[in-house]
């Protein structure tokens, strides 16, 4: 037994909803990119505390005690020397709780970094998102088509690739040195002209 085709009231309604569920898929991937981001700030923010790893803590305390040792001779030493506690040199030791997102400057490249990659991410789940919409979207409609000529048409649709080629470094600087070739020569120009 053979399925009977959709009718076109069918192939609408069931377009209304891909488009309604690509928009929730779109919205979804705008609130992905906002966990991402949350998340992101998180670990940019993240201290470690010295007793919160046994190993840490052993390492901390060990540097503790040896500081102390290495204090205690330097504070001798500055009493034979006659150098008075208040101007005496000092060593000390303490637990370091960031690494590099301890600097407000790395923290605000790391975000650049982590939004512009964030950015790449929605974007490229939105395109997947659009192309699979308009593939189911486009399997419903090419149901409907009755002639070859129709068919044909839709694909002879170029892609995405066909009209943006990938660049090319060669291209792009011989694209930078062409303008700077033009001016240089008007500018060589200039000079004989006034040099006449």
């Amino acid at each position: 037994m053979t399925e009977a085709a959709m009718t076109r009231s069918e192939r609408e309604a069931l377009t209304k909803l891909m488009r309604q569920r690509e928009r929730v898929a779109k919205t979804s991937a705008a609130a992905r990119s906002a966990h991402l981001l949350a998340e992101f700030e998180a670990q940019l923010d993240r201290q470690y505390a010295y007793d919160e790893d046994t190993v840490w803590e052993t390492a901390a305390a060990a540097a503790k005690e040896f500081v102390a040792k290495a204090q205690a001779e330097i504070a001798r030493r500055c009493e034979e020397l006659g150098i008075p506690p208040q101007f005496a040199p000092g060593l000390s030791v303490g637990w370091y709780g960031r690494g590099r997102n301890a600097a407000a400057v790395e923290r605000a490249e790391m975000r650049r970094l982590a939004k512009r990659r964030i950015e790449e991410i929605e974007a490229r789940a939105r395109a997947q998102i659009e192309a699979a919409s308009v593939q189911a979207q486009e399997q419903l409609m090419l149901g409907g088509l009755t002639t070859d000529a129709a068919r044909r048409y839709v694909e002879g649709l170029p892609s995405v690739e066909a009209l943006m080629p990938a660049l090319d470094l060669l291209q792009v600087q011989a694209t930078m040195a062409a303008p700077k070739a033009l001016a240089s020569q008007s500018g060589v120009g200039m000079i004989e002209e006034a040099q006449e």
